[in-house]
């Protein structure tokens, strides 16, 4: 049609800030982009994608999957790599939600995919760099993710776009108490069970 049209021709006019603002208009607008249009944005205009509204970006990065990993990747490092050491002795005072508020990386990450297409791309990536890597920082990444957005007020959005929402919030009430009481466990539990995964004999018989 002819918006489609027009967003393809849409590269030659990035370099003017003027047009640029009609670009973005359009591409709010348009139910598919162009493959020009991406190609440009993903090569030579891609400081201008940065300069975009978050809502023109998304838009540009639901249709572009590689440009979503090339978006998304530094910034799943950047999070892994600011984590602090476990705990082990039991002293840190931070609450989850304040340590998820401080995140830089993981913010930044929140007001890419606050929507459903988008946050399913990056737990699914998620999944995929955890079962390669093992790496706990990609795991706990995947669970701040959820209830960063579940904090922000979308908790019926989130739990419609995840299954696993009720058993990270249980994991997260646990350690927010840091205690684990047996209604909580149960849930927990019935989670696991409801998921297809085994239990472990001698945890099934606490609760």
């Amino acid at each position: 049609d002819k918006l489609m049209q027009l967003l393809s021709m849409a590269a030659n006019m990035l370099h003017s800030k003027r047009l640029r603002e009609l670009v973005i208009a359009m591409i709010e607008q348009a139910d598919e982009l162009p493959m020009e249009l991406l190609t440009e944005l993903a090569g030579t205009q891609r400081a201008v994608l940065n300069t975009f509204p978050t809502t023109a970006k998304r838009r540009v990065l639901s249709a572009a999957p590689a440009l979503f990993l090339a978006e998304t990747h530094q910034l799943i490092i950047d999070y892994t790599d600011s984590l602090p050491p476990p705990d082990v002795l039991g002293l840190r005072t931070t609450a989850p939600s304040a340590r998820r508020s401080q995140s830089k990386p993981l913010q930044a990450l929140i007001s890419l995919v606050a929507g459903q297409e988008l946050y399913r791309n990056l737990v699914g990536l998620l999944h995929e760099i955890y079962a390669h890597t093992k790496q706990a920082g990609t795991a706990m990444l995947r669970c701040d993710l959820l209830m960063a957005l579940h904090e922000q007020g979308d908790h019926t959005a989130v739990a419609e776009w995840d299954p696993s929402h009720r058993l990270i919030c249980c994991i997260d009430t646990g350690l927010r108490q840091a205690a684990l009481p047996t209604r909580l466990l149960r849930e927990m539990l019935s989670q696991v069970a409801a998921a297809g995964m085994p239990l472990a004999s001698n945890v099934a018989s606490l609760v």
